[in-house]
């Protein structure tokens, strides 16, 4: 099965920690003329996407870079992974989207987004996800680890919930989550001002510490939330 992980981007640096690939493809979408295919031990490999130039370094000091006259402002990467390579993805964007989806549930050990204006979309992920931005979108489809929110203007969309614990700090953020017909027993826990809890049809609201317990359900998944911040606002409907 390909591995195939999307960016649409603008401005992009990543990194990715995989330890020992023998062999990484890159293929930019705007010119499909062009190929870079690196091998070696890449125990650390980035691009840098700038107006003027792609880079990309191994451990063994190769350096592959394209002339100024050849490539402007790359808004698309697709990525080859090895379908046994479990990465670390460290991503940081302006203004971008990001795609992460799959149709078989994948794992990676953590994935760290910094940036502003952006719109990710997760889809059959197993994580540890922190997610620290600006004026910025998350979307999760059935995913199952960790997730640590930190930002301003922050809104989260969570379907399909699994065993999961949220801790969502900041300014003005909105959690989501939409139970369907998939529901989850929920421990809510939010310190802070102006924070609100919606379940269903009951709305909760308050200043300092709050707490909030769901009906229980027996063999569902776990959904443990803690907020801290100004104007956290939690909302699970159906």
């Amino acid at each position: 099965m390909e591995h195939i992980f999307k960016c649409e981007v603008s401005d992009l640096k990543l990194k990715i920690n995989a330890g020992s690939i023998k062999h990484f493809a890159i293929t930019f979408s705007d010119r499909e003329d062009i190929q870079i295919v690196a091998e070696g031990d890449l125990s650390q490999y980035s691009i840098q996407n700038e107006r003027t130039y792609i880079e990309i370094r191994t451990t063994d000091k190769n350096v592959v870079s394209l002339p100024e006259d050849k490539i402007t402002i790359v808004e698309s990467l697709n990525i080859d992974l090895p379908q046994e390579m479990k990465p670390h993805l460290d991503l940081k964007a302006i203004d971008s989207y990001i795609f992460l989806n799959y149709e078989q549930e994948q794992a990676f050990p953590t994935i760290r987004i910094d940036g502003v204006g952006i719109n990710t979309e997760f889809k059959n992920i197993t994580s540890n996800v922190s997610f620290n931005a600006l004026n910025s979108i998350l979307k999760t489809d059935g995913l199952l680890g960790n997730i640590d929110i930190n930002g301003l203007n922050t809104t989260l969309n969570l379907y399909n919930i699994k065993d999961t614990n949220l801790k969502v700090n900041g300014l003005a953020a909105t959690l989501t989550i939409h139970e369907e017909n998939n529901p989850a027993n929920f421990n809510i826990k939010v310190m802070g001002l102006n924070a609100t809890v919606r379940y269903h049809n009951y709305e909760k609201k308050g200043l300092g510490k709050m707490t909030f317990q769901s009906p229980q359900v027996a063999g569902a998944p776990y959904c443990n939330i803690s907020g801290t911040g100004v104007k956290t606002t939690i909302t699970i409907n159906e």
